[in-house]
């Protein structure tokens, strides 16, 4: 498959950041804790500098803070976009399965 599959899909596993001994199983439900993967940063020439994010667990919207479990420290979410090919849309909110800039 040359494309991502969905976290439907799949089984989607994740280390609990306190214990990393322990595995998490990720569910595709809003309603859990924000679970997303940052998997390309790109300089973008209408839109700056963006990161793409595959979300797998949760809902992430315009605005929300996110922690980066490698530095630990929150960032916020200002913008998000959805790109297709050149054209670039904004979206108020994402969740599990959808890739975002």
């Amino acid at each position: 498959c040359r494309y991502l599959p969905s976290p439907l899909d799949r089984t989607n596993k994740a280390m609990n950041a306190d214990d990393e001994t322990e595995e998490i199983i990720l569910e595709s439900d809003v309603t859990k804790p924000f679970v997303g993967y940052a998997f390309k940063i790109q300089d973008h020439p209408t839109a700056g500098q963006v990161t793409y994010m595959r979300i797998y667990q949760g809902m992430l919207t315009k605005g929300s803070a996110i922690t980066n479990m490698m530095t630990d420290k929150r960032v916020s979410a200002k913008r998000m976009v959805r790109m297709h090919s050149n054209e670039v849309k904004d979206v108020a909110s994402a969740g599990a399965g959808d890739i975002i800039a």
